[in-house]
């Protein structure tokens, strides 16, 4: 697993993230085909071929809404008609489509298998009849209608099994208005597609279990306190060398859990499922070498690379740093805020190390523990997130 290939993405809590699906997701290849978002609210009181393209106001849209005899009411005593709940509901959704969902924000939807994320291209919406192409299965393109005519544009990334999905965002996607906020499932969304993520004060870290056979609850325990691990072990890394003594007491638990076990798991498994693990980013050394360091730390010692394949893959340096008891870094010669420095003293702390980091990964039996739950991450192409959307994301190695 090239570590060059791994992501660390940063939360931008600027962005907004819409969950949008049509018929209950009928029209998601639709959607994809053709690199739109649509709904069918403003259809039924606006024909844009009579009336003209021109998109019409909020005001407007509720004038004409009133005019259907289904969707408004009349208080007693007032001779003003207004809308009704289910006119409420439709407005409602034809404004968020129209005017909130902006350039830039992340959409998700999905089908009963799928689900799918992307950009929004555009703030603005616009009106189209015009069918979508597909390919069949001889490779031929063909075209198919889609009904709703209020559009907007979106380039897709991400395809994800629903099943995943569920097991994370179960209430959120079960939610049935076609338009829906996630902004608060941010941290569960990202799990499904990035490896590592952060929110600028903590660090999470999601993995996947692909086996689909019961699980055991010792291999279960063993996952997890190999994941605990990984805080007490960047720290003692960072404070000195490592010795057999600090190893025996890493698996001798005579450390102050409440100082040096902050690790919190959320386990959302169901052979096969999801675990999202998060820690809290120490101080005290640049935030770049923390998210680098325990990324790297949790992929070995949850057996997804080897210490060695870890060490070639990290640049090499004859250039030494100090390491202190606080846990400070002293740089003699390097500037510990460059990428290139951070690699290189990642790339000395696990050369000087190896050996005591392979001690731990045995007695972990993190290469077991591995093969037994199937453990991956996930590995997709996010390019278009990053392009578009404005997340910004480090590697493990590299920037």
């Amino acid at each position: 697993m090239d570590l060059n290939s791994i992501k660390i993405a940063t939360r931008n809590n600027a962005q907004k993230i819409w969950l949008v699906r049509a018929d209950g997701g009928h029209y998601f290849d639709h959607f994809r085909s053709g690199s739109l978002i649509s709904i069918k609210h403003l259809d039924q009181f606006y024909n844009y071929e009579i009336s003209g393209s021109e998109m019409p106001t909020g005001e407007m849209i509720e004038q004409l809404i009133l005019r259907k005899e289904n969707f408004r009411s009349v208080s007693k005593g007032d001779t003003t008609p207004r809308l009704n709940a289910k006119g409420r509901r439709a407005f409602n959704q034809i404004l968020h489509f129209k005017d909130d969902i902006k350039k830039g924000d992340l959409i998700v939807s999905l089908n009963d298998y799928r689900l799918v994320v992307g950009i929004c291209t555009s703030s603005e919406a616009f009106f189209s009849n015009d069918p979508i192409s597909f390919m069949n299965d001889e490779g031929q393109s063909e075209d198919s209608s889609l009904p709703h005519t209020l559009r907007k544009k979106v380039k897709w990334g991400p395809v994800v099994k629903r099943s995943l999905a569920e097991g994370v965002m179960r209430a959120p996607l079960r939610c049935q208005q076609t338009i829906s906020r996630l902004d608060d499932y941010w941290k569960e969304l990202y799990s499904l597609i990035y490896p590592f993520y952060t929110d600028g004060e903590y660090f999470y870290f999601s993995n996947f279990l692909g086996t689909k056979t019961e699980v055991g609850g010792k291999i279960v325990g063993r996952l997890f306190s190999n994941l605990a691990d990984v805080e007490q072990i960047f720290a003692e890394l960072l404070s000195s060398k490592l010795t057999d003594a600090d190893v025996n007491r890493i698996f001798e638990g005579d450390l102050d859990e409440d100082v040096l076990y902050s690790l919190t798991t959320k386990a959302f498994f169901r052979s096969p499922g999801g675990i999202t693990s998060k820690l809290p980013i120490p101080g005290g050394i640049s935030e770049e070498l923390a998210l680098k360091g325990m990324a790297l730390l949790f992929m070995i010692f949850t057996g997804l690379i080897t210490v060695d394949a870890a060490a070639n893959e990290l640049p090499h340096s004859d250039t030494n740093s100090v390491y202190n008891s606080s846990g400070m870094i002293e740089e003699r010669t390097l500037n510990p805020t460059n990428t290139k420095n951070v690699d290189r003293m990642l790339g000395q702390l696990v050369n000087e190390n190896s050996a005591q980091i392979k001690k731990i990964k045995k007695r972990q039996q993190s290469t077991k523990v591995k093969q037994k739950l199937k453990l991956s991450v996930p590995d997709f192409d996010t390019s278009v997130l990053e392009v578009e959307g404005a997340i910004e994301v480090t590697k493990v190695v590299g920037k």
